[in-house]
């Protein structure tokens, strides 16, 4: 927190930070909402001029309108995907259960309104741009489409050596092709699919090995045994590190997965460790239906989405997946980042305040 606060500090930002609520389940979420409103209205009376209010998701557009509704500032409704519909599809809000299906037609409702009253909105992506402008509730307002970023200089590709030093350290010889996931396990990342995917893989590279980033190689092995499907303790490699440990792993490894549940929600997913994987040069395994992933490596030409029943798909197209070991990284990052650098996003959000500036000059 103490490094949080001297970053902002320095980048001449007043900050109020506010705690999560501990309550269980749904009503944290409304308690936040509420805790924010509060904050803001206290806030608002120190204040003389608010021009903007730019809300980063749900949980605070209630505040933000009432700063819109009593001072008149211009509201962006930062989406970051289709909250709502990501927690029922993902079991959060299980839609078997009469107050989660209350809750998820509450905050519909209450989406319809943000949509309704934006003077801008932000979308993650394209996908979601498209289905937002079918909906009664839009108003024409712009919609620029802001996809999750990286780092460039931060995320980047190593030399031979570096290359190398990781891969000794993590005791992978030097030509043993490794796949690489990054991030957590959730409902919606497929591990079974990612599993099988892999089992597949290994009858192709017999000694590919399998390296897991932020979490631990055990449940990825458990879960196998209840597929049926039995690696060495070798095979699979894991490591918890802290954020600027992640790249050194990242090139050390030479194809990312990235298997996403496909749904009506997943329209407005836009994968950071996509981004990280190609500003690392890295090619990388998809799943179709998730946001713009499929345009993305489509338009890079940066891996291989997979359609359908994804092991099955991953037969089907096992020497292309085995052709991306000879794919150059430099020239994958090259084509990728255009798309995903941080400070073309930074550009973006500054364009949008600007844009709101000079309509009230």
């Amino acid at each position: 927190m103490s490094d949080a606060r001297e970053a902002v500090a320095q980048a001449g930002l007043h900050w109020h930070p506010l705690h999560y609520s501990s309550l269980p389940g749904p009503l944290s979420k409304i308690m936040d909402s509420i805790s924010l409103s509060n904050a803001v209205r206290e806030l608002a009376k120190s204040v003389s001029d608010i021009d903007i209010v730019h809300c980063r998701s749900y949980v605070p557009a209630d505040a933000a309108l009432f700063l819109k509704h009593k001072y008149g500032a211009k509201f962006i409704f930062d989406m970051r995907g289709l909250w709502p519909d990501q927690r029922a599809e993902g079991n959060r809000w299980p839609q078997t259960s009469l107050l989660y299906r209350l809750l998820y037609r509450w905050w519909k409702r209450k989406e319809g309104n943000y949509i309704r009253q934006s003077d801008a909105i932000i979308s993650l992506t394209d996908a979601c741009k498209s289905e937002i402008k079918t909906w009664g509730s839009y108003n024409g307002c712009s919609i620029p489409v802001i996809p999750c970023s990286v780092d460039i200089d931060e995320f980047d590709v190593v030399c031979v050596e570096q290359r190398t030093e990781t891969r000794r350290e993590l005791n992978i010889a030097p030509q043993t092709p490794v796949f690489t996931y990054l991030g957590s396990l959730g409902s919606v990342y497929l591990l079974d699919d990612m599993i099988r995917s892999f089992a597949q893989i290994k009858k192709r590279l017999t000694n590919a090995v399998f390296l897991l980033v932020g979490h631990s190689a055990d449940d990825f092995i458990d879960r196998s045994r209840e597929l049926g499907i039995t690696f060495a303790a070798a095979d699979v490699i894991s490591r918890r590190v802290t954020r600027s440990e992640v790249p050194a792993l990242l090139n050390a490894a030479d194809v990312g997965f990235c298997f996403i549940k496909s749904s009506y929600s997943s329209i407005g997913v836009s994968p950071t460790k996509l981004g990280e994987y190609l500003a690392c040069g890295l090619p990388v395994i998809c799943n179709s239906g998730v946001g713009d992933v499929k345009e993305i490596v489509d338009a890079t030409h940066s891996g291989v989405v997979l359609e359908g029943e994804l092991e099955t798909a991953t037969i089907d197209r096992l020497e292309e997946i085995v052709g991306l070991l000879t794919l150059n990284r430099n020239e994958i990052r090259a084509r990728s980042i255009p798309g995903l650098d941080l400070g073309i996003a930074v550009e973006s959000y500054d364009a949008l305040y600007r844009s709101f500036a000079l309509v009230a000059r």
